[in-house]
């Protein structure tokens, strides 16, 4: 038998050696990446657990809400906790203390649009432009705009020549400034169609941007604490519709739910619900929520 000389011996053994090493580092990178496959994993499991959970809170403040609404209850915001659940922040608004975005009342939209801000001319604009996307006919108003000129901006859609059925419809009005656009939804309804506002149930912003563009619209209001509208400008609220705006909290997630419901008002009338959506957080959110540290058990 033929013995392998020492060095071919020693450089079978040294390539062995070599790549057994070779093949520990693989497998400890493959460890690696598994590892932090599996890390990864977990957490997006754990963040889609925190969201599902927090939007189960959610809409579960949404049924505290409604129980309120029915009761009579008071409407002020309520922030409590659920033990080893997390946490559920509840508003609730009466739709009659906005502007209705289908009124026929030009003079208020006038001072609404002018409050927030824009000029005279720019708001009687708006405002035309409002109502032609509302009527039938294809005859633009003074500042208006009908389908020819939608079409001139190249838009594939025209007028709606109908009501508004959501705030966020407003997008779709031609050439709306979007600064003054997304000030104005916060405090526009279609739940609504009265000529008014109850300043009853206005918030005390609205009832400012309301004062001070009412000369725009041919009137004056007096200014204090809260303003006291023009009675051109009010309407008593039937008591009817409400948005009910619910935020859920798990660990790091956050999860908005807003409704609007109509309140039965005869025998055997039943709740509706007028829109279901997910919202978004918003400056007065993070201040309900800022008094979560002391909240009560639901």
């Amino acid at each position: 038998m033929r013995l392998m000389p020492s060095n071919a011996r020693d450089a079978d053994n040294g390539f062995i050696l070599i790549f057994a090493i070779a093949v520990c580092l693989l497998l400890a990178v493959i460890g690696l990446i598994a590892g932090r496959s599996v890390q990864s994993a977990l957490r997006e499991t754990r963040t889609a657990v925190d969201i599902a959970q927090a939007r189960a809170l959610a809409d579960g403040g949404v049924a505290l809400g409604v129980a309120r609404v029915q009761s009579d209850g008071d409407l002020e915001p309520v922030v409590c906790g659920l033990p080893r659940a997390g946490l559920v922040a509840v508003s609730i608004t009466d739709e009659a203390g906005k502007v209705p975005l289908n009124t026929q009342n030009r003079a208020l939209l006038l001072a609404f649009f002018s409050g927030l801000g824009a000029s005279r001319d720019d708001a009687q604009t708006v405002v035309a432009r409002i109502f032609d996307y509302r009527d039938a006919d294809d005859v633009p108003q003074s500042g208006g705009a009908e389908r020819e000129a939608y079409a001139a901006a190249g838009l594939a859609f025209g007028p709606k020549n109908g009501d508004f059925e959501s705030v966020a419809e407003l997008d779709r009005v031609l050439g709306l400034a979007p600064a003054i656009r997304d000030r104005a939804k916060r405090h526009l309804t279609t739940a609504v169609a009265a000529g008014g506002v109850d300043a009853a149930a206005a918030s005390d912003v609205l009832l400012q941007i309301v004062a001070a563009g009412a000369g725009a619209g041919g009137f004056t209001a007096s200014f204090g604490d809260r303003p006291d509208l023009p009675a051109a400008f009010s309407a008593r609220s039937t008591r009817t519709f409400y948005r009910i705006r619910s935020i859920g909290v798990a660990e790091s997630a956050r999860y908005v739910r807003e409704t609007v419901i109509a309140r039965p008002r005869r025998p055997g009338e039943t709740l509706r619900y007028i829109s279901w959506m997910q919202g978004e957080l918003d400056a007065n959110d993070e201040a309900l929520l800022a008094r979560g540290g002391s909240a009560p058990p639901c």
